[in-house]
């Protein structure tokens, strides 16, 4: 009988363990706000050494300093801190994107078009936990633009410094 309720308690004590566990993650990206082009990222936490998500980035401003309408970014990233899902890590990545483009033709007119790029980007950043729920993170990367044409960006950047909560 003691063995049989042992089993039981054992049990449940894992169950709740399990459910305690944080192992989403929401942030925003702050440098990309201040510089006028808002990035929510969502990860999901595998283990405590990788995790997959998604990232989000709108071009509001229209600014030059990252000249893209929009990129969304799943990603993959590798973490090697002793922590959960924090410290050192690598990232990779495949990003769609659409640009707006300005053709300057030679009889000199200029035609206008956007262009929808994709291409793969690695990233390499720290992420902080503080009291197990709030995070930090900042991050650098670049990535390369497969189709891009004579008069399109060839690469693009993978930056920030993002808040977040873990949940």
């Amino acid at each position: 009988m003691a063995g049989c309720l042992f089993i039981i308690w054992t049990a449940s004590a894992q169950e709740v363990s399990i459910q305690k566990e944080r192992k989403h993650e929401i942030k925003i990206n702050a440098l990309n706000l201040v510089l006028g082009n808002p990035e929510l990222d969502y990860e999901y936490l595998i283990n405590k050494n990788s995790g997959v998500g998604l990232s989000v980035n709108v071009n509001m401003d229209k600014n030059e300093i990252l000249p893209y309408n929009y990129m969304v970014t799943p990603f993959y990233r590798l973490y090697v801190g002793n922590r959960d899902a924090a410290g050192f890590f690598f990232e990779g990545s495949l990003t769609v994107l659409e640009e707006d483009l300005s053709i300057y033709n030679q009889d000199g007119t200029i035609t206008y078009s956007k262009d929808i790029g994709f291409g793969p980007g690695v990233a390499i950043g720290a992420k902080f936990l503080i009291k197990s729920s709030i995070i930090f993170e900042f991050y650098g990367g670049v990535g390369r633009n497969f189709s891009a044409r004579d008069y399109g960006a060839t690469t693009f950047p993978r930056i920030g410094v993002s808040i977040g909560k873990r949940f």
